[in-house]
């Protein structure tokens, strides 16, 4: 597998921008956390939550788009230059190992929100919550109230 470093941009810009969005999105259910003291007490709690479910789904969306974009940035410099198809699996392989640090960082922070202690003596906090995080693992852009 041979790394092109004559066009180093098409690894450094992606990966630039990937770890600007997990930043992004880590930063902020990061935040929710910390400053909800790690635990879920009344209704009005569960709106911040939510909201940081969403922008992390979003955040996710685009880093989906990134990556095709990645892809799709390859396959035209592989087509229409002297980028050879090794040259562009190394560009993969930097990719995926560049950003491997900060998809580790994503699954710890994620991991901590997820694991919010419900407080309140309201048993539909618990139950609001527990969906927030199933449809936090499904397709879409929206989390239903």
């Amino acid at each position: 597998m041979a790394y092109d470093t004559s066009t180093w941009y098409l690894t450094f810009v992606p990966v630039v921008l990937a770890y600007l969005l997990s930043t992004m999105a880590n930063m902020n259910l990061d935040g929710v956390r910390r400053n909800l003291g790690g635990a879920v007490r009344t209704r009005p709690d569960l709106r911040p939550v939510r909201e940081a479910i969403l922008f992390n789904k979003r955040c996710a969306w685009l880093y989906m788009a990134l990556w095709g974009c990645f892809l799709i940035c390859l396959v035209v410099s592989a087509q229409f230059t002297e980028l050879t198809f090794r040259a562009a699996v190394g560009h993969l392989f930097a990719f995926g190992v560049l950003t491997l640090p900060g998809g580790l960082w994503t699954k710890s922070v994620e991991t901590k929100f997820k694991a919010m202690t419900i407080d309140g003596a309201d048993p539909e906090l618990k139950k609001t919550f527990d969906r927030y995080l199933v449809a936090w693992k499904q397709w879409g852009f929206t989390i239903p109230e």
